[in-house]
């Protein structure tokens, strides 16, 4: 029995990597390489600018690009997770269109929270970096990038419209950029409510549309 339960977990694993494979492939550019550009441009752009005009200016810049970092991984989160129609992906995956939709969620929040670092690392490295307190504060646009990508997770299974994902993250994007995050200082503090918010309505999300995947399986003749 232990030997069976063993193979079991092999298979499962093997089944997991070739899904998270197909979808890398399929939305790898836009949920991985695009917000690694972007962020390589802001980080090693800010560095750029502490030489060229001084560090108090390049912060200053850095206030408004840092936020901007989230803005397009949300961008990213809506193409990754929107591309597709669910009735489409159920059709023509072995698999429900949530294992795909979640396999791409990691996807996206793994691009966004390796981008983070490529913000953070170079302007934490010159001093230019908003409102630093260390390591911690990488947790701004790490926290961000997650929470706009569990939004645009949570719109587009719940509605199946890109348009409504689009929304959603927008006004996420508004509230954090313009009122939130200049209220609160403090990193964590500053991501800790808005994860939870956001990652709530993923959950929600994830066992409402549980019912839609049925009846598509249904429809298509998958039992």
């Amino acid at each position: 029995m232990n030997a069976v339960g063993k193979r079991v977990a092999r298979l499962r694993l093997k089944a997991a990597a070739q899904i998270i494979g197909a979808q890398m492939h399929r939305v790898g550019f836009v949920a991985v390489a695009i917000p690694l550009v972007v962020a390589s441009i802001i980080g090693f752009g800010g560095m750029l600018a502490a030489r060229l005009a001084g560090a108090q200016m390049a912060e200053v810049v850095m206030m408004l690009l840092v936020q901007l970092y989230p803005v397009s991984v949300g961008a990213c989160a809506v193409a990754a997770l929107g591309e597709d129609e669910l009735i489409e992906l159920q059709e023509s995956m072995p698999v429900g269109f949530r294992t795909v939709q979640l396999a791409r969620l990691g996807i996206v929040v793994l691009g966004g929270a390796a981008g983070a670092l490529i913000v953070y690392a170079p302007l934490h490295a010159v001093g230019i970096f908003p409102n630093d307190v260390g390591p911690l504060s990488v947790l701004t646009p790490a926290g961000g990038a997650v929470v706009v990508t569990l939004v645009a997770y949570a719109a587009v299974s719940v509605a199946g419209s890109v348009r409504t994902a689009t929304m959603a993250v927008i006004a996420v994007l508004v509230c954090l950029t313009l009122f939130w995050d200049w209220q609160v200082p403090d990193p964590v503090t500053q991501r800790q409510g808005p994860l939870l918010i956001a990652g709530a309505a993923a959950g929600i999300s994830w066992v409402l549309s549980g019912r839609s995947e049925k009846l598509l399986a249904r429809a298509g003749g998958v039992q």
